[in-house]
């Protein structure tokens, strides 16, 4: 692929696991997924694990009640979550990813972090994988 070929590929398509998705067929979750996924975090429903617990205690010095008041703060505004197309997910489990603003006050995207949410049984919220955005192109907000 040419450079200038290369460049405009990532323009239009985004990485997932190694697998090219364009960004036309994103699936915006439903609101009935984000009302669940809301009242989870609300009721204090929520597990965070592996890397998104590693990045907080890490590179992003961050509480679990401020990053989980970043992904309030992003499903409050009405920014976009999608679905995250998984081949063969665990039963009663739907998988969503979204590009979230760790500081919600700031205007600067360094701020975007990609935050994988999964929802268990309609009412538990884990999220397991959280992290900087690598090159490439990012969730639209």
């Amino acid at each position: 692929m040419q450079p200038s070929a290369f460049k405009h590929f990532y323009s239009r398509h985004l990485v997932l696991k190694y697998r090219y998705v364009p960004i036309s067929e994103l699936v915006e979750a439903h609101a009935s997924a984000i009302s669940s996924i809301t009242e989870a975090l609300e009721n204090k429903r929520y597990a965070i694990m592996s890397q998104a617990s590693r990045y907080l205690a890490g590179p992003w010095e961050m509480t679990h009640a401020g990053f989980i008041g970043a992904i309030s703060d992003h499903l409050s505004k009405g920014y976009r979550v999608f679905e995250k197309p998984i081949k063969s997910p665990p039963p009663n489990q739907q998988f969503y990813q979204a590009n979230v603003r760790l500081d919600p006050a700031s205007e600067n995207e360094d701020d975007d972090v990609y935050v994988e949410i999964r929802l268990e049984n309609n009412r538990v919220v884990i999220i397991c994988d959280a992290h900087n955005h690598t090159t490439g192109t990012r969730l639209p907000k």
